[in-house]
């Protein structure tokens, strides 16, 4: 576990005039650089225990595999630091492969890689500590191991665990996961079963829009929120039943996305868990085997979607999910209301008069919005509400009150759900005066 220490003069990893130490680092030895350290390249296949560039100034150019890990973590618990003051060049990989069970830091000070990230290490462990970019055409695949994004963005063009029988775990936190993949799958849990997901919180980007199809190929894993960028032919396949929290677009054009038959995507996100295209530009979903249905199943509130060409979807619950006025009904769905979802009331009333002496008799007015359907009038002088002692259901009430302070309650409902207004002491009712006694020795009392 010895330090090797990049010259003032530099060159070549594989050099020993490289090396202050005038000894090529191996698998157990640990990397870093001074203020004064030249430039250095791996021009060959190489390896260290870890890699930390603080105070450098110069460029390291990843020319070929750079493997960075043994059986142990490196100082500091840092597998790999870059600086702001360096140049990062090359398109040769990085190779995380630490078998250490103590959690490693890497961090990308900004610097873009042009080359690929894996990380495969059996039983190692790491945590972004800041941003990743990945030049185009480079992908971020854990092979085995555990990652963690530590709510830091990324941007590849894939993000892959799909090694059979290796155990992996993923977490992406709060961060955003820009892939750009133009084919291929841009999520690939191709073989998930010892795969550890943890991505409810997170949002991805599908960002390509060229004119190959893509998979999100999602290994029944929970995702938070997945959004499209429309335009390009190239169509989206969604693999496996999965969870998302949304499934969303953006760009405003069209768009195809299909689900393979027989599996199920859950919407967990509410309203506008499902996408709307606009007009003229309908975002196309289908099954991949045409009269084979796939399915859509939610948690929570109807889903109200617009300008949508549905063929063999079933919607479940059936009659929660509202693809809108101007969506298509093409063939082979259940489930879906073609139709804009009823919007609930908001409740709203008043009365007159409101004051008086016992008994008072108050014409109540609704003033909802949004077309109730329904009505329930309630009173309460405080033993709890209760109905309306005479006609409690219908939209404009009169009432007579006694002598108490009363509180009203409307609940207005439709097709949409139910609202309810409440006005505490709104209605105050008097004691009637008493009345004047007269006695035969002609006062009053």
């Amino acid at each position: 576990m010895a330090t090797r220490t990049i010259s003032t003069v530099g060159g070549n990893y594989n050099s020993t005039l490289t090396w202050a130490e005038a000894a090529v680092p191996t698998a157990a030895d640990n990397v870093v650089a001074t203020g004064l350290s030249g430039n250095l390249t791996v021009n060959v296949s190489s390896a260290c225990r870890s890699i930390d560039l603080t105070n450098y100034v110069g460029t390291l150019a990843v020319n070929s595999t750079l493997g960075i890990g043994d059986g142990t973590a490196g100082p500091g618990n840092v597998a790999l630091r870059f600086v702001v003051g360096m140049t990062l060049s090359g398109t040769g990989l990085l190779n995380v492969k630490s078998t250490s069970a103590t959690q490693q830091s890497l961090t990308f000070a900004g610097k873009t890689h042009s080359g690929a990230l894996t990380f495969n290490g059996s039983g190692g462990s790491w945590q972004l500590a800041d941003e990743v970019i990945l030049a185009a055409g480079r992908d971020v695949t854990v092979v085995t191991g555990s990652l963690d994004g530590n709510n830091q963005n990324v941007t590849c063009d894939h993000l892959v665990h799909n090694a059979a029988g290796l155990t992996a775990s993923i977490t992406l936190g709060t961060g955003t996961w820009t892939l750009r993949g133009s084919s291929g799958s841009t999520i690939d849990f191709s073989n998930a079963a010892n795969l550890t997901f943890s991505g409810a919180s997170s949002t991805l980007l599908l960002t390509d829009t060229g004119s190959s199809g893509k998979t999100f190929t999602g290994g029944g894993k929970t995702f938070g929120t997945v959004t499209i960028t429309t335009g390009g032919t190239g169509i989206i396949t969604f693999s496996g039943s999965n969870t998302f929290t949304k499934i969303g677009m953006t760009g405003g054009t069209t768009k195809t996305l299909r689900f393979t038959a027989g599996t199920t995507q859950t919407l967990t996100g509410g309203a506008d868990a499902f996408p709307s295209g606009a007009a003229a530009n309908l975002i196309t979903c289908e099954s991949t085997v045409a009269a084979s249905a796939w399915n859509l199943s939610k948690t929570g509130v109807d889903v109200s979607s617009d300008y949508l060409s549905l063929k063999d979807s079933a919607a479940l619950p059936a009659d929660t999910w509202y693809a809108g006025a101007n969506s298509t009904d093409v063939s082979g769905n259940s489930g879906w209301s073609f139709t804009a979802p009823v919007t609930p009331p908001v409740a709203a009333f008043s009365g007159t008069p409101l004051t008086g002496t016992t008994p008072v008799s108050v014409v109540f007015t609704d003033s909802s919005t949004n077309t109730p359907t329904s009505w329930l009038w309630e009173k309460d002088s405080g033993a709890g509400f209760s109905n309306f002692s005479d006609t409690p259901t219908v939209q404009n009430p009169t009432e007579e009150f006694t002598t108490e302070t009363w509180s009203i309650k409307l609940t207005a409902t439709n097709a949409g759900g139910s609202d309810a207004e409440e006005k505490t002491d709104y209605v105050v009712v008097s004691a009637a005066p008493v009345a004047a006694v007269a006695v035969t020795d002609g006062k009053s009392y």
